[in-house]
């Protein structure tokens, strides 16, 4: 048998079939055969792993260092900062309001009593509706990202089942097929 190189790697030396999974089998999954010893030898000096696709290199395989799986947990991260960020405008809105509207309730006694009451509950409401609207089109930025995001996860071909669910933030049991 001759050595094996990254265009051999991936098949079975006895039938030619793509190797799936090599390490925990060591049969091909088609002919059944058991893999020669010289092949896992040979694996293991390219560097080679084991998943649940044909086998890849090592350091070309996906896992807590991959850099696909680290772009989507930022950009995760940056739609739920803008959703955090929008619900916060939200908040800092009504508590303005809030105080506008006690400021003006507390010059109620001065000179222009009445007229400074209903001017400060009118800008209070400006000033609260203004804020809800810009915290909405804000947070709706950050669910827009994220929506957009779930379709890029689950479309892309650079990570596996599992990494899907840990980049979209879902349990590792999402992805147990035998439990559905």
């Amino acid at each position: 048998m001759s050595t094996v190189d990254e265009t051999d790697v991936a098949k079975c030396p006895k039938c030619g079939a793509p190797v799936r999974d090599w390490r925990p089998y060591g049969r091909c999954a088609s002919c059944k055969e058991p893999f020669p010893a010289a092949l896992d030898a040979q694996m293991e000096a390219l560097n080679y792993g084991s998943g649940p696709g044909v086998a890849v290199p090592r350091s070309a395989q996906r896992g807590a260092g991959s850099p696909v799986l680290h772009r989507y947990r930022d950009a995760y991260r940056a739609g739920a900062a803008l959703v955090v960020l929008g619900n916060a405008i939200k908040i800092v809105g009504a508590v303005l309001a809030g105080i506008i509207v006690l400021g003006s309730l507390s010059s109620g006694n001065s000179p222009f009593g009445g007229g400074a009451v209903v001017a400060g509950i009118f800008l209070a409401a400006i000033v609260g509706v203004l804020f809800w609207v810009c915290g909405v089109m804000v947070a709706a930025q950050g669910q827009i990202l994220e929506a957009t995001l779930d379709t890029a996860v689950a479309s892309s071909h650079f990570l596996t089942d599992p990494e899907r669910a840990e980049a979209m933030g879902l349990p590792r049991g999402v992805t147990d097929r035998s439990s559905a």
